[in-house]
């Protein structure tokens, strides 16, 4: 659950601008829904430290979480691994 807080698609390049625009094209759509699900404005980040989500995001993620079989949560524990996305993993 703490890769909500290092999660890939809320650091953003600052530069080139063409790849600041291609991941705000590609992993926007996946934020807003994120954001629409946990009712949290989640906070994406062109620093390299981690950056500390909404409390609201991780309860959301630890309650959806905690119901998982152990089917389901393996197949999102290799998700989130490849993807470098727990929020991606979770959709």
């Amino acid at each position: 659950l703490n890769y909500l807080d290092t999660d890939l698609i809320l650091y953003h390049a600052s530069e080139p601008l063409e790849i600041a625009m291609a991941q705000k094209r590609a992993w926007g759509p996946w934020i807003d829904w994120f954001e629409t699900r946990t009712g949290a404005k989640m906070v994406p980040t062109q620093a390299l430290n981690a950056q500390k989500q909404p409390q609201a995001a991780h309860d959301y993620a630890n309650q959806y979480v905690s119901k998982l079989d152990l089917w389901h949560f393996m197949a999102l524990q290799i998700v989130t691994g490849l993807s470098g996305s727990l929020i991606m993993a979770i959709a």
